[in-house]
Order: C-alpha cells, then structure tokens, then sequence
C-alpha cells in the first residue's frame, strides 16, 4: 500500500466509476478483499474499503446498491468479523430504501 500510493488511489477511484458495471465489480472486488484479510480484523487495515462500500450503499443504481446488500450480508454470514460495525449500520439504513427488494434483502440479509 505504501509503495505504490498511486495505484491505490487509482483502484479506489473505481469505486466512483461512472459505469454502473465497474462500481458492481467493484463492490464484489471490496468486499472479497475484506474477506481476504479478515485475519488481521477489520479495524486493522489500511484500505478503506468498508468506508467506500458504505458509499456505495446510497447509490443511484439499485443494481450496485442491492450488490453491496448481498455481498456484505453474505460476507458476515461467514465470517462476521470481517464486515464493520458501520456497513452493518449502513445496511440496516436500507431498511427504508424506495425500492422494495432492497429493502426486503437488506431484512433478510440482516437477520
């Protein structure tokens, strides 16, 4: 991460991608990496990933928004200590999303 700053920054940025794909990849992406160093906890990272998930929530595309749903609430069935307490926090504000499958995902995902 230190190394290569710039790179880091240019893999983040996609997260903001003007693509409705890339930011669902991306979401897969984040939330596998979250998966990945779940070892180490997830206050114990240098990447913000959880924090850019939590942005992908408020989405404009429902598509991204429900991704970041499944994939987060898939993630903390497994293993809960690699999702946040704030995504966790930010799914259950979907809870009153305008759109009924999100909201009715982000229930069940959560229970």
């Amino acid at each position: 991460v230190a190394q290569y700053p710039q790179l880091l920054r240019n893999f983040l940025g996609r997260f903001k991608d003007q693509s409705a794909e890339i930011r669902t990849l991306m979401v897969e992406f984040g939330v596998a990496m979250l998966v990945r160093k779940n070892g180490r906890g997830p206050q114990d990272t240098d990447l913000p990933i959880a924090e850019h998930l939590v942005k992908r929530l408020v989405d404009p595309n429902e598509q991204v928004r429900l991704k970041v749903v499944h994939e987060a609430c898939d993630a903390a069935h497994g293993q809960i200590t690699c999702v946040s307490a704030d995504l966790l926090r930010a799914i259950s504000d979907r809870l009153s999303d305008k759109k009924s499958n999100i909201r009715k995902d982000a229930i069940t995902g959560l229970a």
